[in-house]
């Protein structure tokens, strides 16, 4: 009897430590993205994340897991602290929208009438890193049948966003 007790408890153990990468990483270690559309599994060493004057972009490639698309990106208009944010449509400032480089605007998005989330697990503005989850369905523009569900997780470095207002870069900054 003890020893199943222990072997129980050793079987929970290791499904929670299993668990806590994909589910929350840890802001410190080593950069990576990861995650799965419609089930198959995505990865990509070219993923970056972007931050200024409390917004977030991360940016990832997804050709050719989702048709017509070049990039995903993932924005929080007002990121300051850790937390559950929703991902909804682009009024809100929290959104996830794919876009085909050869065309303009996007081909799918995040709505309002399924919100999907973003969980930032860690940020560092004066390290400049970003850590968290992330799941939601991207709906096409063109047709509301032609749907993707995405999800994954990231510890990704932080860089600044140039803009035609501050072609210096806006440093990554937050809540005081």
């Amino acid at each position: 009897m003890p020893r199943a007790r222990c072997f129980s408890l050793l079987a929970t153990l290791v499904a929670t430590v299993a668990c806590s990468d994909s589910t929350a990483p840890e802001l410190h270690g080593p950069p990576f993205f990861r995650g799965s559309i419609d089930g198959a599994p995505w990865t990509s060493s070219s993923v970056f994340a972007f931050c200024g004057d409390y917004a977030l972009i991360i940016s990832a490639p997804v050709a050719p897991l989702i048709p017509n698309t070049d990039v995903l990106e993932l924005r929080i208009g007002e990121l300051a602290t850790t937390g559950e944010y929703s991902l909804s449509d682009s009024v809100t400032g929290r959104y996830a929208h794919t876009l085909n480089l050869r065309a303009t605007g996007p081909t799918y998005r995040t709505t309002g009438q399924a919100p999907g989330r973003i969980s930032i697990t860690g940020v560092d503005f004066n390290d400049s890193l970003v850590a968290g989850t992330f799941s939601f369905a991207v709906i096409s523009v063109a047709s509301s049948a032609d749907v993707h569900r995405v999800s994954g997780s990231f510890r990704l470095p932080l860089s600044a966003i140039y803009t035609v207002q501050h072609p210096d870069g806006t440093p990554c900054s937050g809540a005081t």
